[in-house]
């Protein structure tokens, strides 16, 4: 088998498949390799860990004290809240490349929209930022 050949091939196709005009207009946008934007499919429920509504909306206010503030390019800072044999865990990436601030209210909200809209957590960008949030078995780090 010839792979230069195939690579090369594979390379011309690719870069006819693609014009020009849809490629980003920017580097910054996230590449194929990380995670997709949508609601989980699988794991735990939110339900499964607590249905007390109340405490959600502790635990994104929590979350959110930590998340708000100044990230660098690409930066990002994760969080975790403890249950019995559960967890949540959360993160915020800014996918910028440039330093992006992030406030208490729009953690706040984008962490809301999220976690109202998916019962088995998210990954979802809000403006500059990347939301993760997973309800799962286990312990936090």
């Amino acid at each position: 088998m010839h792979f230069p050949t195939i690579i090369g091939t594979l390379t011309a196709v690719a870069m006819i498949a693609v014009p020009a005009s849809a490629a980003p207009a920017t580097s910054e946008v996230p590449s194929a390799l990380q995670k997709r934007d949508g609601c989980y499919g699988s794991g735990l429920y939110y339900a499964d860990i607590t249905s007390n509504s109340d405490e959600l909306a502790r635990v994104r206010e929590d979350a959110c004290h930590y998340f708000a503030g100044s990230y660098p390019g690409n930066g990002e800072r994760k969080w975790c809240k403890q249950y019995d044999g559960k967890k949540i865990n959360m993160s915020i990436k800014n996918w910028a490349k440039r330093v992006e601030a992030l406030t208490f209210d729009e953690c706040k909200a984008g962490f809301t929209i999220e976690m109202n809209a998916c019962s088995r957590g998210s990954y979802q960008r809000h403006g500059n930022f990347y939301y993760d949030n997973d309800p799962n078995a286990g312990n936090c780090p």
